[in-house]
Protein backbone atom coordinates (compact mmCIF):
# COMPACT_ATOMS: atom_id res chain seq x y z
CA UNK A 1 0.00 0.00 0.00
CA UNK A 2 1.27 3.52 -0.72
CA UNK A 3 2.42 5.39 2.35
CA UNK A 4 2.69 8.94 3.61
CA UNK A 5 6.12 10.20 4.71
CA UNK A 6 6.63 12.63 7.56
CA UNK A 7 10.11 14.17 7.75
CA UNK A 8 10.53 16.23 10.91
CA UNK A 9 13.49 18.49 11.63
CA UNK A 10 15.98 16.08 10.04
CA UNK A 11 19.66 17.03 10.05
CA UNK A 12 22.75 14.97 9.27
CA UNK A 13 26.34 15.76 10.24
CA UNK A 14 29.30 13.59 9.26
CA UNK A 15 32.48 13.33 11.26
CA UNK A 16 34.95 13.53 8.38
CA UNK A 17 38.50 12.26 8.02
CA UNK A 18 38.20 9.62 10.74
CA UNK A 19 40.24 7.18 8.61
CA UNK A 20 42.96 9.80 8.07
CA UNK A 21 43.14 10.47 11.79
CA UNK A 22 43.35 6.77 12.59
CA UNK A 23 46.19 6.22 10.12
CA UNK A 24 48.06 9.28 11.38
CA UNK A 25 47.83 8.04 14.94
CA UNK A 26 49.17 4.60 13.94
CA UNK A 27 52.13 6.27 12.22
CA UNK A 28 52.80 8.49 15.21
CA UNK A 29 51.86 11.62 13.27
CA UNK A 30 49.68 14.48 14.36
CA UNK A 31 46.26 14.10 12.71
CA UNK A 32 44.80 17.01 10.79
CA UNK A 33 42.08 18.98 12.48
CA UNK A 34 38.86 18.62 10.56
CA UNK A 35 35.50 20.17 11.30
CA UNK A 36 32.33 18.08 11.10
CA UNK A 37 30.50 18.34 7.78
CA UNK A 38 26.76 19.05 7.85
CA UNK A 39 25.09 17.51 4.80
CA UNK A 40 21.46 18.50 5.50
CA UNK A 41 19.82 20.81 8.01
CA UNK A 42 16.32 20.87 9.50
CA UNK A 43 14.37 19.19 6.71
CA UNK A 44 10.63 19.39 7.39
CA UNK A 45 8.05 18.11 4.91
CA UNK A 46 5.07 15.78 4.66
CA UNK A 47 4.86 13.70 1.48
CA UNK A 48 1.21 12.77 0.77
CA UNK A 49 0.26 9.14 0.29
CA UNK A 50 0.33 8.06 -3.36
CA UNK A 51 2.01 11.26 -4.56
CA UNK A 52 4.98 11.85 -6.86
CA UNK A 53 7.58 14.29 -5.48
CA UNK A 54 10.69 15.32 -7.38
CA UNK A 55 13.76 16.67 -5.61
CA UNK A 56 15.69 19.34 -7.51
CA UNK A 57 18.82 20.99 -6.22
CA UNK A 58 22.49 21.68 -6.94
CA UNK A 59 25.43 19.50 -5.98
CA UNK A 60 25.96 19.61 -2.24
CA UNK A 61 22.28 19.93 -1.36
CA UNK A 62 22.12 16.56 0.38
CA UNK A 63 19.77 14.73 -2.00
CA UNK A 64 21.49 11.36 -1.68
CA UNK A 65 21.92 11.79 2.08
CA UNK A 66 18.19 12.41 2.43
CA UNK A 67 17.45 9.23 0.47
CA UNK A 68 19.76 7.20 2.71
CA UNK A 69 17.92 8.47 5.79
CA UNK A 70 14.44 7.88 4.35
CA UNK A 71 15.44 4.34 3.39
CA UNK A 72 16.90 3.60 6.81
CA UNK A 73 20.43 3.06 5.46
CA UNK A 74 21.63 5.90 7.71
CA UNK A 75 20.28 7.48 10.86
CA UNK A 76 19.76 11.23 11.07
CA UNK A 77 21.90 13.17 13.52
CA UNK A 78 18.66 14.73 14.75
CA UNK A 79 15.01 14.63 13.80
CA UNK A 80 12.91 11.74 12.55
CA UNK A 81 11.38 10.10 9.49
CA UNK A 82 8.07 8.26 9.82
CA UNK A 83 6.36 6.24 7.11
CA UNK A 84 2.64 5.74 7.79
CA UNK A 85 3.35 6.86 11.37
CA UNK A 86 5.85 4.03 11.84
CA UNK A 87 9.63 3.75 11.84
CA UNK A 88 11.33 3.45 8.44
CA UNK A 89 12.60 0.04 9.58
CA UNK A 90 9.01 -1.22 9.42
CA UNK A 91 8.43 0.02 5.84
CA UNK A 92 9.09 -1.68 2.52
CA UNK A 93 11.35 0.59 0.45
CA UNK A 94 11.94 0.21 -3.29
CA UNK A 95 14.90 1.68 -5.19
CA UNK A 96 15.73 2.54 -8.78
CA UNK A 97 19.32 3.66 -9.09
CA UNK A 98 21.22 5.78 -11.57
CA UNK A 99 23.68 2.91 -12.08
CA UNK A 100 20.87 0.42 -12.58
CA UNK A 101 23.10 -2.35 -13.93
CA UNK A 102 24.92 -2.51 -10.59
CA UNK A 103 21.67 -3.37 -8.80
CA UNK A 104 20.47 -6.05 -11.22
CA UNK A 105 21.48 -9.70 -11.66
CA UNK A 106 23.13 -9.56 -15.08
CA UNK A 107 23.24 -13.35 -15.48
CA UNK A 108 19.48 -13.61 -15.09
CA UNK A 109 16.98 -12.91 -17.82
CA UNK A 110 14.86 -9.77 -17.80
CA UNK A 111 11.93 -11.69 -16.38
CA UNK A 112 14.24 -13.42 -13.90
CA UNK A 113 15.19 -10.04 -12.47
CA UNK A 114 11.55 -9.07 -12.02
CA UNK A 115 10.89 -12.43 -10.37
CA UNK A 116 13.51 -11.49 -7.79
CA UNK A 117 11.16 -8.83 -6.40
CA UNK A 118 8.36 -11.37 -6.24
CA UNK A 119 10.62 -13.81 -4.40
CA UNK A 120 11.37 -11.07 -1.86
CA UNK A 121 7.63 -10.47 -1.44
CA UNK A 122 7.04 -14.16 -0.80
CA UNK A 123 4.87 -14.70 -3.88
CA UNK A 124 4.40 -18.46 -4.47
CA UNK A 125 6.77 -19.81 -7.12
CA UNK A 126 3.97 -21.01 -9.41
CA UNK A 127 2.58 -17.46 -9.63
CA UNK A 128 5.83 -15.57 -10.26
CA UNK A 129 6.23 -16.07 -14.00
CA UNK A 130 2.83 -14.73 -15.02
CA UNK A 131 2.99 -11.84 -12.55
CA UNK A 132 6.53 -10.87 -13.61
CA UNK A 133 5.48 -10.97 -17.26
CA UNK A 134 2.54 -8.72 -16.44
CA UNK A 135 4.86 -6.07 -15.01
CA UNK A 136 7.10 -6.28 -18.08
CA UNK A 137 4.00 -5.76 -20.23
CA UNK A 138 3.20 -2.62 -18.25
CA UNK A 139 6.49 -1.08 -19.47
CA UNK A 140 6.25 -2.60 -22.98
CA UNK A 141 9.15 -4.97 -22.36
CA UNK A 142 7.41 -8.37 -22.55
CA UNK A 143 9.11 -9.09 -25.87
CA UNK A 144 12.55 -9.17 -24.22
CA UNK A 145 11.44 -11.20 -21.19
CA UNK A 146 13.79 -14.13 -21.84
CA UNK A 147 16.82 -12.11 -22.95
CA UNK A 148 19.77 -12.05 -20.54
CA UNK A 149 19.94 -8.76 -18.72
CA UNK A 150 23.53 -8.06 -19.83
CA UNK A 151 22.39 -8.00 -23.49
CA UNK A 152 19.77 -5.25 -23.04
CA UNK A 153 20.14 -1.67 -24.23
CA UNK A 154 20.29 1.12 -21.64
CA UNK A 155 16.63 2.02 -22.09
CA UNK A 156 15.47 -1.61 -21.95
CA UNK A 157 17.58 -2.30 -18.85
CA UNK A 158 16.21 0.72 -17.03
CA UNK A 159 12.60 -0.20 -17.84
CA UNK A 160 13.22 -3.70 -16.49
CA UNK A 161 14.64 -2.19 -13.28
CA UNK A 162 11.55 0.01 -12.99
CA UNK A 163 9.26 -2.98 -13.55
CA UNK A 164 11.12 -4.86 -10.81
CA UNK A 165 10.80 -1.94 -8.39
CA UNK A 166 7.03 -1.73 -8.89
CA UNK A 167 6.65 -5.52 -8.73
CA UNK A 168 8.14 -5.33 -5.23
CA UNK A 169 5.07 -3.23 -4.27
CA UNK A 170 6.97 -0.97 -1.88
CA UNK A 171 5.37 1.46 0.52
CA UNK A 172 7.75 4.10 -0.84
CA UNK A 173 9.76 4.15 -4.08
CA UNK A 174 13.03 6.12 -4.21
CA UNK A 175 14.44 6.91 -7.66
CA UNK A 176 17.92 8.45 -7.87
CA UNK A 177 18.41 10.10 -11.28
CA UNK A 178 17.39 6.93 -13.13
CA UNK A 179 17.39 8.52 -16.60
CA UNK A 180 20.54 10.64 -16.38
CA UNK A 181 22.66 8.19 -18.40
CA UNK A 182 20.14 7.98 -21.25
CA UNK A 183 19.88 10.12 -24.36
CA UNK A 184 17.15 12.74 -24.67
CA UNK A 185 14.78 10.74 -26.89
CA UNK A 186 15.07 7.64 -24.73
CA UNK A 187 14.51 9.71 -21.58
CA UNK A 188 11.25 11.08 -22.97
CA UNK A 189 10.00 7.55 -23.55
CA UNK A 190 11.12 6.55 -20.05
CA UNK A 191 9.19 9.39 -18.45
CA UNK A 192 5.98 8.44 -20.27
CA UNK A 193 6.38 4.77 -19.38
CA UNK A 194 7.13 5.58 -15.74
CA UNK A 195 4.09 7.82 -15.32
CA UNK A 196 1.81 5.28 -16.98
CA UNK A 197 2.92 2.59 -14.53
CA UNK A 198 2.91 4.95 -11.55
CA UNK A 199 -0.69 6.03 -12.27
CA UNK A 200 -1.76 2.39 -12.19
CA UNK A 201 0.10 1.56 -8.98
CA UNK A 202 0.01 4.95 -7.16
CA UNK A 203 3.11 4.19 -5.10
CA UNK A 204 4.43 7.13 -3.08
CA UNK A 205 7.49 8.15 -5.09
CA UNK A 206 10.45 10.45 -4.50
CA UNK A 207 12.58 11.14 -7.56
CA UNK A 208 15.94 12.95 -7.61
CA UNK A 209 16.45 14.90 -10.82
CA UNK A 210 19.06 17.24 -12.30
CA UNK A 211 16.81 17.95 -15.31
CA UNK A 212 14.31 20.74 -14.66
CA UNK A 213 11.88 19.65 -17.41
CA UNK A 214 11.89 16.11 -16.06
CA UNK A 215 11.42 17.36 -12.49
CA UNK A 216 8.34 19.42 -13.39
CA UNK A 217 6.78 16.98 -15.87
CA UNK A 218 6.77 14.03 -13.47
CA UNK A 219 5.81 15.71 -10.23
CA UNK A 220 2.84 16.56 -8.08
CA UNK A 221 5.28 18.81 -6.25
CA UNK A 222 8.91 19.84 -6.75
CA UNK A 223 11.09 20.13 -3.64
CA UNK A 224 13.80 22.70 -4.40
CA UNK A 225 16.85 22.42 -2.16
CA UNK A 226 19.51 24.86 -0.99
CA UNK A 227 23.13 23.66 -0.85
CA UNK A 228 25.75 23.55 1.91
CA UNK A 229 24.05 22.37 4.02
CA UNK A 230 21.08 20.95 2.17
CA UNK A 231 17.74 22.42 3.22
CA UNK A 232 14.35 22.93 1.65
CA UNK A 233 14.15 26.25 -0.13
CA UNK A 234 10.60 25.86 -1.42
CA UNK A 235 8.06 23.20 -2.38
CA UNK A 236 6.34 24.13 -5.63
CA UNK A 237 3.05 22.40 -6.52
CA UNK A 238 2.52 21.09 -10.04
CA UNK A 239 -1.21 20.96 -10.76
CA UNK A 240 -1.35 19.71 -14.35
CA UNK A 241 -3.95 17.02 -14.95
CA UNK A 242 -2.94 13.40 -15.41
CA UNK A 243 -2.29 11.57 -17.64
CA UNK A 244 0.19 14.08 -19.04
CA UNK A 245 1.24 14.01 -22.69
CA UNK A 246 4.93 14.59 -23.31
CA UNK A 247 3.89 17.60 -25.42
CA UNK A 248 3.09 19.32 -22.09
CA UNK A 249 6.79 20.24 -21.89
CA UNK A 250 6.29 22.82 -24.66
CA UNK A 251 3.11 24.30 -23.17
CA UNK A 252 3.06 27.90 -21.92
CA UNK A 253 1.67 26.92 -18.50
CA UNK A 254 4.43 24.35 -18.14
CA UNK A 255 7.01 27.08 -18.69
CA UNK A 256 5.38 29.18 -15.98
CA UNK A 257 5.90 26.43 -13.40
CA UNK A 258 9.35 25.67 -14.78
CA UNK A 259 10.30 29.34 -14.36
CA UNK A 260 9.21 29.29 -10.70
CA UNK A 261 11.38 26.24 -10.04
CA UNK A 262 14.34 27.76 -11.88
CA UNK A 263 14.04 31.05 -10.00
CA UNK A 264 14.11 29.29 -6.62
CA UNK A 265 17.06 27.19 -7.76
CA UNK A 266 19.00 30.30 -8.81
CA UNK A 267 18.26 32.09 -5.54
CA UNK A 268 19.52 29.09 -3.63
CA UNK A 269 22.90 28.96 -5.38
CA UNK A 270 23.65 32.69 -5.31
CA UNK A 271 26.82 33.42 -3.28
Amino acid sequence: MPASIQITNVSKTYQVASDEQSIAQKLGLKPKDRKPFQAISKINIKIPKGSFTTIFGPNGSGKSTLFKIISGLEDPSSGSVMINNQSVSDARIGFVFQNYRDSMLTWRSAIGNVKLALEARGVPENERHDLALEYLKKVNMAHIANKPFYSLSGGQAQLVSIARAFAFQPDVLLMDEPFSALDFQTSLGMMEALLKLWQEEKITTLFISHDIDEAVYLADQVMVLNPNPGSIRKVIPVDFKRPRPISLISDKKFFEVRSKVLEEFRRGVKP
